[in-house]
Formats: structure tokens, C-alpha cells, sequence
């Protein structure tokens, strides 16, 4: 019996009803798609707003976050509000320093997440080298991208998020390349 009386009915067999399973797949990454949509709208109106913080994209492969065991990254007491103050800080004291926010994700997992603030630098293309976390401006979303440059070709880069299967889409050149991170200033959850 349910909480309420009724007899309650088994669940149908889906097994041999590969689309409904299919279907429900479907279901759920089309809600992460516009939940992520929704968080790149918020991201550019936050952008539009003077003195608000840079902000990046670490574009997972997957939809939605890692399922299963949490992948555990590091993190502090700080608070958002104080993790925002210290890159401020930074940004003040050590010239040509930017500060970063990041949406969550989980591409960059164990590395950093949307917890950490990245402090980044305008570092000439030409100083760039494999295992640098860089900063690139996609050109299919508009917005910046952060993550790892893996493979070097010439005069462009490979770039991966840490915990993604996949290399990015697009080379990181001169052309689209932003800044390069420095540092992470870690807040908790």
C-alpha cells in the first residue's frame, strides 16, 4: 500500500523498452542544457556589469556533473565574498593581475571548481608551454574558456579539461588566447 491507501502498481519492465530509457536520458540532458544556458546568460550579464569579476567556462565533455564518488577538490574557510576580495587584493598589488570566477562544471575536477577564484596573467603567447592553464575565448560560445593546454603543434595548442575524455573542439591560438592562470584562491563549499 502507498502513504495514501491506494495499492500501489509495479513499475513496468523497461528492459525491453530501450527507448524509454533513451528517452529519459534525453530528458535529463536537455534540463542540464538549459540549466547551463540559463548559468551562460546570468555569466554575460554579470560580465556586462562594471567592476564585476572576469568570469570563465570550464567546459565539461559530459552533461552534468560526475555521478558516483565525489571527486574531491581542494578548498578552504574563505568565503565567496572573501575569495572575491582576494583576488581584488591581487588584482591591486601585483600588476596585470585578473581575477576569475568559473561555472560549475566539474570539467577542471580535481584541479579547481566553481569554488575557487583564478588569478590570471596577460602572458605573451610566444611564453605559453604544455601543462599551463590557459584562457581562450570559444568561438561558438562567446565566452571564455578555461583549461589545461595538452598538445603543442606548431604555433597553436591542444587545450582538455582535466576531467574530460576529450580535447576541446578548437585550437588555442594567438587569435583567441586570453590569459594565462597564475594561481587559485580556494573558498569552501
Amino acid at each position: 500500500m502507498s502513504s495514501c491507501g491506494a495499492v500501489a502498481e509495479p513499475a513496468p519492465d523497461t528492459s525491453a523498452f530501450p527507448e524509454a530509457g533513451l528517452r529519459r536520458e534525453l530528458l535529463a540532458q536537455a534540463a542540464e542544457i538549459h540549466r547551463l544556458e540559463a548559468e551562460v546568460a546570468r555569466l554575460r550579464a554579470a560580465l556586462a556589469t562594471p567592476g564585476a569579476a572576469h568570469a570563465a567556462v570550464a567546459l565539461g565533455d559530459g552533461f552534468g556533473l560526475r555521478v558516483g564518488a565525489r571527486e574531491e577538490t581542494p578548498s578552504s574557510s574563505l568565503t565567496r565574498e572573501r575569495t572575491l576580495q582576494i583576488g581584488r587584493l591581487f588584482s591591486v598589488l601585483r600588476p596585470g593581475t585578473s581575477y576569475s570566477t568559473v561555472l560549475p562544471t566539474g570539467s577542471m575536477k580535481p584541479f579547481f571548481d566553481e569554488k575557487a577564484v583564478l588569478l590570471t596573467e596577460n602572458a605573451p603567447f610566444s611564453d605559453l608551454k604544455v601543462g599551463d592553464i590557459v584562457t581562450y575565448r570559444h568561438p561558438s560560445l562567446g565566452l571564455p574558456v578555461v583549461h589545461r593546454l595538452v598538445i603543442q603543434e606548431g604555433d597553436r595548442f591542444w587545450a582538455k579539461g582535466d576531467a574530460n575524455g576529450h580535447m576541446d573542439n578548437v585550437y588555442v591560438t594567438k587569435d583567441n588566447y586570453l590569459r594565462r592562470v597564475y594561481g587559485m584562491i580556494y573558498g569552501r563549499e
